[in-house]
């Protein structure tokens, strides 16, 4: 059970506990001895629900979190893959636009700027 629907069954067990010790207090004089003992054990099991729920809701809010923790990380990882490959993809292009520089110089017979362009070409490879 979710630890939200634990804390929510704990605080309407404490509830039931509290109703009972005020329908004692108000009736204390009216009602008989065994019937108050009784309404007394009642609340009292019900506080100690309520106690026990709550530990629990604790415990599964830790599992909750540390699940929560082991998702993000897993997803982080995912990310900065998914960043290499974005870097990697982008020097390829950076490679393929000074190919094609090179290629331009080439076909309109640039031959100046052919040295230079293909130095570009190999500084983008080494990075």
């Amino acid at each position: 059970m979710p630890s939200h629907d634990l804390r929510q069954t704990s605080d309407t067990l404490f509830n039931a506990g509290n109703a009972i010790n005020d329908r004692i207090r108000d009736e204390f004089f009216t009602l008989p001895f065994p019937q108050l003992h009784e309404m007394s054990n009642k609340a009292q099991e019900l506080f100690m629900q309520s106690k026990l729920l709550l530990a629990q809701s604790v415990i599964e809010l830790k599992e909750e979190t540390q699940d929560n923790l082991k998702a993000l990380e897993e997803a982080n990882a995912k990310i900065s893959a998914a960043i290499k490959t974005v870097a990697k993809v982008q020097q390829a292009i950076n490679v393929a636009a000074k190919l094609v520089i090179v290629a331009s110089n080439i076909l309109t017979g640039n031959l100046k700027d052919i040295p230079k362009s293909a130095q570009d070409v190999l500084k983008e490879i080494k990075k």
